[in-house]
């Protein structure tokens, strides 16, 4: 008791102090470490080394993107004082109105130690405080050891060991892909040197950590204050400033004048270096502008692209880069990072090409950088990391091109930079597509949007939808096309909810068939989505899925199904309008069902059922609680983040001919 009282009168003092932001007192920070043992939070304790949560001191410590410490605390319930502590990896907590505000602060831990093997304990959770909307996730030298797991009261631990290898005299601890993550402890042993021939282990042990006592959880403000007395602590004793926070891109000129030799390419291919700097020959210049009909980005925010020229590397083409799925905004002389989902493409003849891109960026290499790129739904990579010693990662794959454009989407990363592309007419076998959705991981926080809904404890109010559960919403169908195009649907004031599909009927040509006599199949397809009311600001997917069923009324015998692909990049978080391009219709991922032989969907056909579903980016799965199985949402209560109101239409465009934007789709990128 004595303990508990003196840390909150500490800790009123503490808060006054950094409200009024003078007088805060000096403190000594954590002493280095001194044995294989760390525990995370405000309390030193006996046998271990404590982590307040400061940042990287040359030997251990924090580095976080916005260059803020971490808060930790200490919850006073537990027994076993290393569980007892805590400190959040990725958020940073601000008082308002007497109300705690979770924002995403992306950080990542580290540590000195020899090269070699070691096998590494890593604990998360806390004693007191378990939200549904919490989902650990935790890597040691890029290796998975929790994967947005949840933990709860009667389970408030997890813990898993696994054995890594350590390669640049650097243990890295970072927690790309979960929310409000809270670190624990970390234990890790030595059991071979560098050189010695023993490889990690493949095998995990995940269980719940020992713990005698757990009494119930404080409420929501009384952790976030005892939370900011150790953050404010760790604020006043830090004495590094280090920040891994970059600027979207510099103009400065090389500053070599160095040359790399001019490169032949085979007949045929399309060698592009993207950047803001015109790149030698045969190199053709991909900057951040829109499509033009040859080559270029489709964004759903309608922006350009934010190019650089670091000036660091002889070679031009690795100098450059575009941030393919960000925007970077200046406010007070920070940098904030803002996704933007996009795609680039360039058109081709259709056929078989070896693609090799490369990924990363001469100069800045902050951990929660993960790049993700996709060639025509070929995975090429998938959140892969650079680091100052391996800046850039190059790969090929083989893909086939079949609606005369080659489409590069960057699904699942975080802030993927692009370097270069090359396209080369092959003989190979194209790999197969995967169309399955990648996960996502959460955007950097702006200081304008509000917080992320996976991290906060409240809904934000819904002022213009009801709450009153009603049937399948069922639109009547829209008439139109041009002869060119055609609208499949015209949607308007449409509703997903956690038991009610957002389902308009589909227009279908007089003649039947998007084949022929007009080829809308084979076409492209765009897609406007305006969201009108949402309740969280979670991150979601928009999918466009159609069905044709063979006795007309259910999935129960042979039905085939056409849903368009991931790579569309149909990503969206708050209220606002929105534009994508997704496609050609007949790439489309689809399936047959149960017996249909053919394993395509029928475009020569009407379908019975359209739908517009949502999907979580991480998961994949939908915003839905029945009649879905395993592709229910698995992140917690459907209901948190619907109903969702909003109007939505699809227009198909015959193949070969250019699409004419309504005029009511303001600010689109195609006009």
């Amino acid at each position: 008791m004595q303990r508990s009282a003196q840390r909150t009168l500490i800790s009123i003092a503490l808060i006054g102090a950094f409200v009024a932001l003078i007088g805060l007192p000096a403190a000594s920070g954590d002493p280095a470490p001194t044995s294989n043992k760390i525990s995370f939070g405000f309390e030193k304790t006996s046998g271990w080394d404590r982590d307040s949560g400061r940042l990287f001191n040359g030997t251990d410590g924090w580095v976080s993107e916005d260059g803020q410490p971490r808060q930790c605390g200490t919850r006073d319930v537990h027994s076993n004082m290393v569980l007892d502590n805590f400190c959040h990896a990725t958020t940073r907590y601000t008082l308002k109105d007497g109300v705690w505000h979770p924002n995403e602060s992306p950080a990542a831990w580290k540590i000195r130690v020899p090269n070699g093997t070691y096998r590494v304990s890593v604990t998360v959770g806390e004693a007191a405080f378990h939200s549904r909307r919490i989902a650990h996730s935790a890597q040691v030298e890029d290796v998975s050891f929790h994967d947005r797991v949840a933990t709860t009261k009667v389970n408030p631990f997890r813990t898993t060991s696994k054995d890594v290898v350590v390669t640049d005299g650097m243990l890295d601890m970072t927690f790309r892909g979960g929310t409000n993550t809270k670190i624990v402890s970390i234990i890790y042993e030595m059991i071979a040197e560098a050189g010695g021939g023993n490889s990690p282990s493949s095998s995990t042990a995940t269980t719940a950590a020992s713990t005698t006592s757990t009494t119930a959880a404080t409420t929501t403000t009384t952790a976030a204050t005892t939370t900011t007395t150790a953050a404010t602590t760790t604020t006043s004793t830090t004495t590094s400033t280090t920040t891994t926070t970059t600027a979207p891109s510099t103009t400065a000129a090389p500053t070599t004048s160095e040359k790399v030799a001019p490169a032949t390419i085979p007949a045929g291919s399309l060698w592009y270096s993207f950047g803001n700097s015109a790149p030698p020959a045969p190199w053709k210049q991909a900057n951040g502008a829109k499509y033009n009909g040859t080559a270029g980005w489709s964004v759903a925010d309608g922006t350009t692209r934010q190019c650089g020229t670091r000036g660091v590397n002889a070679d031009p083409v690795l100098d450059t880069f575009c941030h393919a799925t960000t925007r970077y905004t200046q406010n007070g002389g920070t940098w904030t990072a803002v996704a933007s989902p996009a795609s680039w493409k360039v058109k081709v003849p259709n056929g078989v090409y070896d693609v090799e891109v490369t990924v990363g960026e001469a100069k800045s290499h902050p951990s929660a950088v993960a790049h993700s790129v996709q060639a025509d739904d070929v995975p090429i990579f998938d959140r892969v990391s650079t680091t100052p010693a391996t800046p850039f990662r190059t790969k090929m794959v083989t893909v086939a091109v079949s609606d005369g454009m080659l489409d590069l989407t960057f699904i699942g990363g975080t802030r993927t930079k692009i370097v270069s592309v090359k396209i080369t007419p092959s003989s190979k076998t194209p790999q197969k597509a995967v169309v399955t959705t990648a996960p996502a991981t959460t955007k950097a926080p702006t200081t304008t949007k509000k917080p992320a809904a996976t991290t906060s404890t409240t809904k934000k109010p819904a002022s213009t939808t009801s709450t009153t559960k009603k049937p399948s919403t069922t639109l009547p169908p829209v008439t139109g096309g041009t002869g060119e195009q055609i609208t499949l649907f015209d949607a308007k004031n449409i509703v997903q909810d956690f038991d009610q599909y957002a389902q308009p009927n589909a227009n279908w040509p007089k003649s039947g068939s998007m084949k022929g006599p007009v080829n809308y199949a084979d076409g492209r397809a765009y897609f406007r989505l305006e969201i009108l009311s949402k309740p969280t600001s979670i991150n979601m997917a928009a999918q466009v899925c159609l069905w044709f069923q063979y006795d007309g009324r259910s999935f129960g015998n042979k039905y085939e199904e056409t849903c368009s692909s991931p790579s569309t990049l149909m990503q969206f978080t708050d209220e606002g309008l929105y534009y994508f391009e997704i496609r050609s219709p007949s790439t489309w991922w689809s399936q047959d069902g149960s017996n249909n032989k053919t394993g395509q969907f029928d475009w020569g056909k009407k379908p019975h059922v359209a739908r517009i579903m949502f999907k979580d980016l991480k998961t994949g799965t939908l915003f839905f609680e029945k009649s879905c199985g395993s592709a229910c949402w698995s992140g917690g209560d459907a209901r948190d983040h619907t109903p969702v109101k909003f109007n939505a239409e699809l227009i198909f465009v015959e193949k070969g001919k250019k699409f004419s934007p309504p005029s009511d789709w303001n600010k689109n990128p195609w006009s």
